[in-house]
């Protein structure tokens, strides 16, 4: 009999199972149903830098701020699964950046966005999986028929080597 076995029955022999695990484990705590799935949703955190105004500083978070007060509320019930925290930002410009669980980060720069970018940038960042769109490279090479105007000169060249 495995180890971990033999100390799981001697604390079912005491009644203490159920404190050192939380749970029953005879007890099936979630069933296989049919045409029911639990999606996790990839976005962890979502962060909401801005620069406040500042009398005589300036701050090109007034659109942000606006969008804060009037859309953040909605936003929030619709994903609760999303921390959102809001936070100023002295010195930078403001920024939306969301924290995906697989430990990447997404920024968006938001200095002077209208309500509608904003909420669309917000859109794309709680539908991303957040992962990274992998790049195109179709870079061919250049090829050229004719010799170089400035040709490359190399001391270990052997055909031009006592040339000054």
């Amino acid at each position: 009999m495995p180890a971990a076995l033999r100390v799981f029955q001697q604390l079912r022999a005491q009644g203490l199972e159920r404190q050192l695990t939380g749970v029953n484990p005879h007890v099936k705590l979630s069933r296989a149903v049919p045409g029911k799935t639990v999606v996790i949703p990839p976005l962890v955190s979502l962060h909401v830098l801005y620069t406040p105004y500042r009398v005589g500083a300036g701050g090109t978070s007034r659109k942000l701020s606006h969008w804060i007060v009037e859309h953040l509320p909605r936003l929030a019930a619709e994903h609760p699964t999303v921390a959102i925290t809001v936070q100023p930002q002295y010195k930078g410009v403001p920024m939306l950046v969301g924290r995906y669980g697989n430990d990447f980060e997404k920024l968006y720069v938001v200095d002077n966005w209208d309500a509608s970018k904003l909420s669309q940038a917000v859109k794309q960042l709680t539908e991303s999986s957040g992962t990274y769109a992998p790049r195109q490279r179709h870079q061919t090479p250049v090829r050229s028929f004719k010799e170089s105007i400035t040709p490359l000169w190399s001391p270990f060249d052997p055909t031009n080597r006592f040339r000054a």
